[in-house]
């Protein structure tokens, strides 16, 4: 029980500083995958039209969701991954499920919010009816994007976890004087197995995020395959990889900054957990 109440609280506070630090890059996706921008360049142009204050527009409804849901999710990878150890060391498998446990878990509670999240990116500062959560159930659409928010988390996160797991062990394993797979890792080292995880999964997982932004636009309410079809019209392969760069120099920053915090913040929480069971 205390080994999960640490899981979530350090994924939610990994989850929260993610967030903030990223959102701006997370905007521009946004305008890419949805096609009302061809570009980087033309993405930003329209966001340095409005003023800085938009380039965080959409973060309070993922604020109020994402530390949660990325609690949640730490938690199924804290149980795949505390399985594994008392199994086997070396078995990924168990963490790769518990990350598909815990992208499953993420996915409904954050589904909702990023459908508020992606409509008030795309509506344009100032106007009328600005979209809202009361806007969503009236609009019957709070579940819009539901399924391929699933494809896009739950296989993705497995390989997320199991890549980050892997690429630890491997570092670790590299460490002067290494005798435990448990051996802190130097902050470059762990960052970069973060990194090299978001690089994997995002590969693997990134055609459902495009799918999903689509999905979730005002004023359309397209099947995954409906979606999907029309992207391929559009461009083939390379539509579903729009913005796939843009992508990636967000999730590798917010990968690493989400392993390295939640590992501190877990060891602070099971250190002080530890204590007040001693006494």
């Amino acid at each position: 029980m205390a080994e999960n109440v640490a899981d979530f609280v350090a994924g939610w506070a990994s989850g929260a500083m993610a967030t903030v630090a990223t959102q701006p890059v997370d905007l521009l996706i946004t305008r890419l995958q949805s096609g009302t921008a061809r570009s980087i360049s033309g993405a930003v142009a329209v966001e340095q039209a409005w003023g800085a204050s938009t380039w965080w527009r959409g973060v309070v409804p993922l604020l109020v969701v994402q530390p949660i849901s990325n609690g949640l999710m730490f938690v199924g990878y804290g149980a795949g991954k505390h399985y594994a150890e008392r199994n086997s060391r070396d078995a990924l498998l168990p963490v790769f499920v518990g990350g598909c446990v815990g992208g499953a878990a993420q996915s409904l509670s954050q589904s909702p919010a990023e459908l508020l999240k992606t409509r008030i990116q795309l509506h344009a500062p100032g106007h009328t009816h600005a979209p809202s959560a009361r806007s969503l159930f009236e609009e019957r659409a709070v579940l819009r994007g539901l399924t391929s928010t699933l494809w896009r988390d739950v296989v993705p996160h497995g390989v997320w976890f199991a890549s980050y797991d892997l690429a630890k062990k491997r570092l670790q394993a590299r460490q002067p004087g290494h005798s435990s797979d448990e051996a802190p890792l130097p902050v470059g080292a762990q960052l970069s197995a973060g990194a090299f995880a978001a690089t994997v999964a995002w590969l693997v997982g990134y055609p459902f995020d495009v799918i999903k932004t689509r999905c979730q636009m005002a004023g359309s309410s397209p099947t995954l395959l409906t979606a999907a079809r029309a992207l391929w019209a559009e461009g083939g392969v390379g539509a579903f990889y729009v913005g796939l760069t843009l992508k990636l120099a967000r999730a590798i920053p917010m990968s690493a900054i989400n392993f390295l915090a939640y590992e501190r913040v877990y060891a602070l929480v099971a250190k002080s957990s530890a204590e007040e069971s001693a006494r």
